[in-house]
């Protein structure tokens, strides 16, 4: 019971963050989760850990791609250097 409760809460809160699924969507996805990873075996569930940190790792790497970067200053401050240290 515990398992599917925080399961819920943490798919609901990650359906927060995604406009394509509800929260409601997100809740029940997870917590029918443990359900799924306990019938799926171990080995499965690294394949999709492994899986989804490379499909984010590809998705940030794009967002910085199209994210312009600062241009540089055009007119930089002067330093007065006086000569004494």
């Amino acid at each position: 019971m515990l398992k599917q409760t925080i399961g819920a809460v943490i798919g609901a809160r990650l359906a927060g963050k995604t406009p394509a699924v509800g929260g409601a969507t997100g809740a029940l996805a997870g917590a029918a989760l443990p359900a799924v990873l306990a019938r799926i075996g171990l080995p499965a569930v690294a394949v999709l850990a492994a899986g989804g940190y490379a499909a984010k790792r590809v998705l940030d790497r794009r967002a910085a791609a199209r994210t312009p970067a600062a241009p540089p200053p055009t007119n930089p401050i002067p330093v007065a250097w006086s000569g004494d240290y």
